[in-house]
């Protein structure tokens, strides 16, 4: 494993490169950090992972006043793909790490060769919008993160929570703060004409067991992607790459390998 800092506007990403191959960079949501993909690195041998610890999480160093935005987070992938990686590559995000994955493409269309989406929370609106670029919530108060964190990760996932072990689950409890700033923001909205015109080819995983929102959600993402695939987990929920790492591993190996 070879761990890198790759400085951008505010601070600096760290970067954790795995194995040799063609390059893959992998994005984690809100919550956890980068070793939240540890479960898959040994499940898609012949690549070199690129993990990334998003802006405000893990070994990530934010200097900034103000948290990142989501543009922030976009920027950041052009940044080290740029640096470690070139382009084009092949990216994987889940969640929030999958709303950045759509804000590097955005404003850089050929920066991915291929992408798998793990459940995108992105709202599809009839007339086009302006993604928002701050946080309007801000965290919990110290005492409450903890249980309050908990209790939204459960609500997406009990499952997962409940197969992590005490150290996962430490690291999760340490990006609480960065998780509420990120959940607070307004909706991650885009209209059907902006999300169209990515044309990058994409898979779309969702769970058959996650929230029917996450569902909806992911379901209309697919069907709105000019080349995209919708592919679902059975027995998944959110955090299907802690659950389900041999299912999640096996449609991103199929999809990029195509």
């Amino acid at each position: 494993m070879d761990m890198q800092w790759v400085d951008v506007d505010g601070g600096s990403i760290a970067v954790r490169i795995y194995g040799d191959g063609p390059p893959v960079v992998l994005v984690h949501g809100a919550g956890g950090d980068g070793h939240n993909w540890d479960r898959l690195l040994t499940r898609i041998p012949g690549r070199r992972c690129v993990v990334i610890d998003r802006a405000g999480y893990g070994s990530s160093r934010w200097h900034a006043s103000a948290p990142p935005s989501r543009a922030d987070h976009g920027q950041h992938l052009v940044t080290v793909a740029a640096s470690l990686v070139g382009r084009p590559c092949d990216a994987v995000g889940t969640s929030g790490g999958a709303l950045a994955v759509i804000e590097a493409l955005r404003g850089d269309p050929l920066l991915f060769r291929r992408i798998v989406l793990i459940e995108p929370p992105l709202k599809l609106t009839a007339a086009q919008t302006t993604v928002s670029t701050g946080s309007t919530a801000p965290p919990a108060a110290t005492a409450d993160l903890r249980t309050r964190g908990i209790e939204s990760v459960r609500r997406l996932d009990a499952a997962a929570w409940d197969a992590l072990g005490e150290e996962e689950q430490e690291r999760y409890i340490k990006s609480f703060s960065s998780m509420f700033r990120e959940t607070g923001q307004p909706p991650y909205e885009l209209s059907s004409s902006q999300l169209a015109a990515i044309t990058t080819p994409a898979l779309v995983l969702a769970g058959s067991r996650t929230t029917p929102r996450l569902a909806a959600l992911s379901r209309d993402v697919a069907g709105v992607l000019p080349t995209a695939a919708f592919a679902e987990v059975p027995g998944a929920a959110h955090l299907m790459y802690v659950t389900h790492p041999d299912q999640v591993a096996a449609h991103i190996e199929t999809f990029l390998s195509a």
